[in-house]
């Protein structure tokens, strides 16, 4: 667990109890950010860190990881989606999430522990996010711009330290 100014972050990738599980879904569900239970039951196992406020210990954010083969860079990478409260979006949760989300499988990656995906791959579907952080390369955390997909949405890949092309 480590702590932002106003946050608990914890790894929960491989530690959801039933009770986190059920908190996780609610936290969806009372921020209207899936449309269905159904969905939010699926989406919990892909859940790798909460960010938890400092204050009432309430979930105010959470990132999600998955594996996926990316045709376009020939290459697999852990997609990665956040979703912060309403209350808590001009914080810097979001971008903490990524970072503490990015810097584990980076280090597993280094380590050879996990070296199935050579980076992480993000969606950015927030248009305040695609005009004011509108960098090729963001500087805190290393995500480059690579394009849009269908919908217009900007892609950006992150690498991990020694990933090689295959």
């Amino acid at each position: 667990m480590s702590r932002d100014d106003e946050y608990l972050l914890e790894n929960v990738w491989e530690d959801k109890t039933p009770e986190l599980k059920n908190e996780i879904i609610e936290f969806w569900m009372k921020n209207n950010a899936l449309p269905t239970r159904e969905m939010a039951m699926e989406r919990v196992r892909q859940v790798f860190c909460i960010g938890r406020d400092g204050a009432t210990g309430q979930i105010a954010g959470l990132g999600t990881v998955y594996e996926k083969y990316n045709p376009q860079l020939e290459n697999s990478f852990y997609y990665y989606r956040s979703f912060v409260a309403p209350d808590h979006r001009r914080s810097l949760l979001a971008t903490n999430l990524v970072l503490h989300t990015r810097d584990f499988f980076e280090a597993a990656f280094v380590k050879k522990e996990l070296t199935k995906c050579i980076g992480m791959f993000v969606e950015v579907e927030n248009e305040y996010l695609q005009k004011s952080r509108n960098q090729a390369v963001w500087p805190y955390s290393g995500f480059v711009y690579i394009g849009k997909n269908a919908k217009g949405y900007h892609q950006r890949v992150y690498y991990f330290k020694g990933a090689l092309i295959s």
